[in-house]
């Protein structure tokens, strides 16, 4: 199992203009194989217990979803595929937060 550390690494690889699911998304190009890493980055995050979580963390992921979202216009014939990412990017931060 990744280290939290390992996933953030991930998560920030996500923001490449070259590579990143986010970096490309920015610049109006949908790529599946890179959200598909972007959603494996989000996996590897261990859910959220106790009473802490790390400020890194939630300062990486709480705006997740409104970046997503905003670019859904912008990606063509994709939105409705990026619409499906975006539905497991909200899963998955459920998951990572404890929120059932």
């Amino acid at each position: 199992m990744a280290t939290l550390e390992e996933a953030m690494e991930e998560l920030d690889h996500a923001w490449d203009e070259d590579e990143g699911f986010l970096g490309k998304l920015h610049y109006r190009n949908f790529d599946k194989v890179a959200s598909a890493r972007f959603i494996a980055a989000l996996r590897m995050i261990p859910t959220q217990t106790g009473d802490f979580v790390s400020r890194d963390l939630v300062r990486t992921l709480w705006q997740l979803p409104s970046i997503i979202s905003w670019k859904s216009g912008d990606v063509g014939d994709h939105e409705e595929t990026l619409q499906s990412v975006l539905i497991e990017v909200d899963s998955e931060l459920s998951r990572i937060f404890g929120v059932a």
